[in-house]
């Protein structure tokens, strides 16, 4: 049998403002609301995006 594989989900940040330049910035927000990373995406309004394993 194989371990269970945690996936990768993502979703829109509640508390970064304006726009992100900086996906450290980005996780160091996202850290603080318990997810694991986050990161910018999105074009041209770049967004935060919390990533946590589901």
């Amino acid at each position: 049998m194989k371990p269970a594989e945690s996936r990768p989900c993502e979703s829109a940040s509640q508390r970064f403002n304006g726009f992100c330049v900086s996906s450290s910035n980005c996780a160091a927000v996202c850290n603080t609301e318990k997810f694991t990373d986050g990161k910018c995406k999105g074009f041209p309004r770049r967004s935060c995006v919390y990533i946590r394993n589901c």
